[in-house]
C-alpha cells in the first residue's frame, strides 16, 4: 500500500506521541523496593531515583541526594541508560525495563549475575533510619538479657545522645562525661556504628528501630550483644 504524504505525516505524529507517552510512563520519583543479585536480596535502605523530564536524573538514600546525571530511554528496545556526572562510568550498560502502572522493574547482567531492581512510584522522598535518628535522645531504659538494669547502668539519669546531621554524635555518658565521634549507618541494614574520637574506646555496632518517639538499640558486637537501649526523643538538652 502506497502511503500518501498526509498518511506519512499522521503516522509520524503517531510514533512521536507513542514515544512521548512511553517516556512519560517512567518519568517521576521512584523508590527501590527490592534488589536481587542472583538469588541474594541486596535491597538498599530508602533508595530512590528521580527521572526528570528533559533527561536529568537524581538519586539518593532517604533525604540524602548523592548522585546526579542524565538518563536515556530507548523505546525501540525498552532499555534505560543512566549516566552519573560525579561517579565512574557504568560499565554494565543499559537496563531492560518493564513497567505497569505504579510499578517498574529493571534487569541486566553484572559480572555474570542477573540483577533485578523492583521500583514503585512515590510522591515523596522515603525516610531512612539515618534521617529518623537525627536529634536529641534521652536514655529511658536499659535491659540485659531481658532484665531491666536501668538503675545500675544509669543510676542518676544522666545519659543522653545527640545525633547530628553531619554524622557526628555527642553523648553524655552515665558518668557525666562527654563523648563524641562519628556515626555511620549501613547502606542495606538499619545497623548503626559509632566510632569514637577516643582511640581507647572500641567501635560499637547496634541494630536500631523506631516506634513513635522511641528509638531502640540492640547490641550486635561482643561488648554490647546482650544490651538493649531504649531512647526517647526530647526537644531540649538535659541539664
Amino acid at each position: 500500500m502506497k502511503l500518501t504524504s498526509n498518511k506519512i505525516i499522521l503516522f509520524t505524529c503517531f510514533l512521536i506521541l507513542l514515544h512521548i507517552n512511553v517516556i512519560a510512563q517512567i518519568e517521576g520519583l521512584w523508590i527501590v523496593k527490592k534488589v536481587l543479585v542472583g538469588n541474594e536480596v541486596m535491597t538498599p535502605v530508602a533508595k530512590w531515583v528521580k527521572l526528570e523530564a528533559g533527561g536529568t536524573q537524581l538519586s539518593g538514600n532517604g533525604w540524602l541526594q548523592h548522585t546526579f546525571g542524565t538518563w536515556n530511554y530507548d523505546t525501540s528496545t525498552s532499555e534505560l541508560s543512566l549516566f552519573s556526572e560525579p561517579g565512574p562510568v557504568d560499565e554494565f550498560g543499559a537496563f531492560k525495563v518493564k513497567y505497569q502502572g505504579q510499578h517498574m522493574t529493571w534487569e541486566r547482567m553484572e559480572e555474570g549475575e542477573k540483577i533485578l531492581v523492583e521500583l514503585e512510584r512515590t510522591e515523596a522522598l522515603p525516610r531512612s533510619s539515618a534521617d529518623e535518628m537525627q536529634g536529641v535522645w534521652d536514655l529511658e531504659k536499659v535491659t540485659k538479657q531481658n532484665e531491666d538494669i536501668t538503675n545500675q547502668f544509669d543510676p542518676e539519669g544522666k545519659a543522653y545522645i545527640f545525633i547530628r546531621w553531619d554524622r557526628i554524635y555527642v553523648e553524655r555518658t552515665a558518668g557525666g562525661e562527654r563523648a563524641t565521634g562519628f556515626w555511620y549507618i549501613n547502606a542495606h541494614r538499619p545497623d548503626l556504628q559509632l566510632i569514637s574520637y577516643d582511640k581507647n574506646i572500641k567501635d560499637q555496632t547496634w541494630r536500631i528501630s523506631f516506634s513513635d518517639s522511641k528509638m531502640t538499640w540492640t547490641g550486635l558486637d561482643e561488648k554490647n550483644k546482650n544490651l538493649v537501649l531504649t531512647y526517647e526523643r526530647i526537644k531540649n538538652f538535659p541539664k
